[in-house]
């Protein structure tokens, strides 16, 4: 995602990514997801409803509303070409942007969900063109886009903590959603919790397209 240095949004829930320089921007972007999260009183008299503080539930703890018994586990991969070209390496359109997300499950039968992104707004060729170049927007910051390519996801994924603030508590798109749900036989949206064996493959000086590969962990939420 193409935005002011040292930020980058990328996948997924999933939820996938933004990514940042230091702890203190990493609460500013994860901190907002997490606390646009829809909660519900757990206990006292106004178990169930919902709630935006303790004080909402007579001072009970009011927490964030995940579904009984719905954790699970995935692997993430996004793949990440600046430069994108036809088979035989060559291209009458220079800079093009690609992200592909995988999304690897075992739960429920191992599948792995893929899809591939690029900005394909504009009503004319030249318009085409300069959004392509620009790059997709594969995740978002309380409804706020994010773009991505291979400088920022290389500059960026060089801080592991940077990197998994990235994919905290983003919902991924519709269609990873909709995977998730019917695979793993929920309901409601599946939000990332938890990231671990974080792993980056930087191949932009040598042309080829670059990788960040993660564990996650997931819940989803209450529909």
């Amino acid at each position: 995602m193409r935005y002011p240095h040292g930020v980058l949004s990328a996948v997924l829930c999933l939820g996938t990514l933004l990514f940042g320089p230091s702890a203190a921007r990493a609460a500013a972007v994860a901190g907002p997801r997490f606390a646009a999260l829809p909660r519900i009183c757990v206990k006292g008299p106004l178990q169930g409803t919902s709630c935006t503080s303790p004080d909402d539930c007579q001072q009970n703890p009011c927490e964030v509303a995940f579904a009984t018994d719905s954790s699970f586990s995935a692997t993430v991969t996004l793949v990440v070409d600046d430069d994108v070209s036809q088979f035989d390496g060559s291209e009458d359109v220079s800079n093009v942007i690609a992200v592909t997300a995988l999304l690897e499950l075992r739960a429920g039968g191992r599948d792995i969900h893929a899809q591939t992104f690029q900005n394909l707004s504009g009503s004319d060729f030249d318009a085409l063109v300069a959004s392509l170049q620009a790059g997709p927007e594969v995740a978002s910051n309380v409804g706020i886009g994010r773009r991505l390519d291979e400088d920022e996801l290389n500059t960026e994924a060089a801080s592991r903590a940077d990197l998994v603030d990235a994919f905290l508590f983003q919902a991924g798109d519709s269609e990873f959603a909709e995977a998730l749900r019917t695979q793993l036989r929920q309901v409601g949206t599946p939000v990332i919790v938890a990231v671990s064996r974080v792993e980056h493959f930087d191949h932009q000086g040598d042309g080829r397209a670059s990788v960040v590969r993660v564990r996650i962990k997931g819940k989803f939420l209450m529909p």
